[in-house]
């Protein structure tokens, strides 16, 4: 009805939105739908609505949760997420030819860009050098929980991937950047056994084969589906701007690292949360201190000694070369060992720090301490910058004998008194450009000043 009122006579539309979508080949979103029990231990693969009866007594081994639950007499899954393979986005991406120029050119070496870096050199040896190659590309993934409610608590997560290290700021553009998961909320899982299960499966696809085991692949030939890679056509433009399909070839993605600020990385990482923790830290042996109800790390202005764990028996202070970072090795064997004892219903052996062995630490080629990258602006503004206003704007603490809490940053309440007083008198004046000045300048040539009236 809308279509023969708003449409002009003579269209050649689709009459109806099933037929448009049958036409260009649009996925049904239960495509991409996979469940998982409440806790985020098993995740089952995606299975049209029609056959959820089958299923409807499905549990999981670890925990026992149910997929399905009953509500208003219908089986809905307990909690779904939709996961979309990086395969199919990086075949979207190709068929960008201002991409796959931007792919061509990301191999250039700058001096300060992350080709030049002793990163990136570990990398390339790690996955047998196909990095050298401007076919082929490191993706980086974002992770994040986010509150997309103002008026409930739900809290959803997100990953996203793109390609890093292209020119001109090329990674941080919005439309190469491609949804990987989406995690549906209203609470956050207590593992990610689930959600990353389809997640390292495609990585591992994506990259090459482990070197040793590379000479077996050439060995057998080229397959017509390779178990390692994808097959991409990209669009590139001929000389008259034209676009065009390239020649097909085997294209290698290989995991960079994964943005998340730290309760997100720590959950990823399958490490201790909390910052009150006394084993927090999953990359070094400082341990906190116990200082009046909180959790302190002193280690920063004086050896601290560790009580258990790696390096216990001996102190540790930041800074100092006493061997306080812990290896990959190290790493490694406290999640091992956290795993061992969660699938017998253990806690984690005192002063471990992690909480189980996380399924990215299955790509042979990542390594713990360099894989989570803080994202600066987060941070900074979130962080240290927020931390700084905020203890210079705090109220005046009192300790239990009634003076004053110290705190060198604070500014003081005569301070801000003094500061407001000699501000009342102070407008904000625009100075007009020069009148010489072109109208397409007169912008720049603007000037704002303080003064004083």
């Amino acid at each position: 009805m809308l279509a023969t009122l708003f449409l002009p006579a003579g269209n050649r539309l689709p009459p109806s939105f099933y037929l448009m979508k049958q036409i260009m080949d649009v996925r049904d979103i239960s495509s991409i739908e996979w469940h998982s029990c409440e806790a985020g231990c098993t995740g089952w693969e995606p299975t049209p609505k029609a056959e959820w009866h089958k299923h409807k007594d499905d549990c999981c081994p670890k925990c026992n949760g149910r997929r399905f639950k009953s509500v208003l007499g219908k089986d809905v899954p307990v909690r779904r997420f939709w996961f979309v393979a990086p395969e199919d986005s990086i075949k979207e991406l190709f068929a960008d030819p201002a991409f796959v120029k931007a792919l061509l050119e990301a191999r250039v070496v700058n001096v300060g860009s992350f080709a030049d870096s002793e990163e990136f050199r570990r990398l390339n040896k790690a996955v047998g050098g196909v990095l050298s190659s401007s076919e082929h590309g490191i993706i980086e993934l974002g992770f994040d929980f986010a509150q997309p409610y103002n008026f409930l608590q739900h809290s959803t997560g997100f990953m996203f991937m793109r390609y890093g290290s292209l020119p001109n700021g090329g990674s941080a553009r919005r439309e190469w950047h491609k949804l990987m998961l989406c995690i549906e909320g209203p609470m956050e899982p207590s593992v990610l056994d689930a959600f990353l299960q389809p997640v390292v499966r495609s990585l591992e696809r994506l990259a090459p084969a482990q070197p040793p085991r590379a000479e077996q692949a050439e060995a057998a030939g080229d397959a017509a589906t390779p178990e390692h890679g994808i097959m991409v056509t990209p669009a590139v433009r001929d000389s008259s701007g034209a676009i065009i399909l390239g020649a097909a070839f085997l294209h290698f993605a290989v995991l960079g690292g994964i943005y998340a600020d730290s309760p997100a990385a720590a959950a990823l990482r399958y490490s201790i949360k909390s910052f009150t923790a006394c084993f927090s830290c999953a990359f070094c042996k400082l341990v906190g201190t116990m200082c009046d109800g909180t959790v302190r790390f002193c280690g920063y202005i004086k050896p601290v000694l560790t009580p258990a764990g790696a390096g216990q028996g001996r102190s540790y202070q930041m800074g100092a070369q006493d061997g306080r970072l812990l290896s990959d090795l190290e790493q490694r064997a406290q999640a091992t060992a956290a795993a061992f004892n969660r699938a017998r219903g253990f806690e984690p052996p005192h002063g471990n720090r992690f909480k189980g062995f996380s399924p990215l630490l299955r790509l042979y080629w990542v390594r713990v301490s360099s894989l989570f990258v803080v994202p600066f602006s987060h941070a900074f503004h979130l962080g240290i910058f927020k931390g700084l206003i905020s203890s210079m704007f705090a109220k005046e603490s009192k300790q239990q004998d009634g003076t004053a809490a110290a705190n060198p940053l604070r500014i003081s309440n005569d301070a801000r008194h003094a500061d407001g007083e000699g501000n009342q008198g102070r407008r904000l004046h625009v100075q007009p450009p020069p009148p010489d000045v072109p109208a397409a300048d007169a912008g720049s040539a603007a000037r704002l000043d303080l003064r004083s009236v």
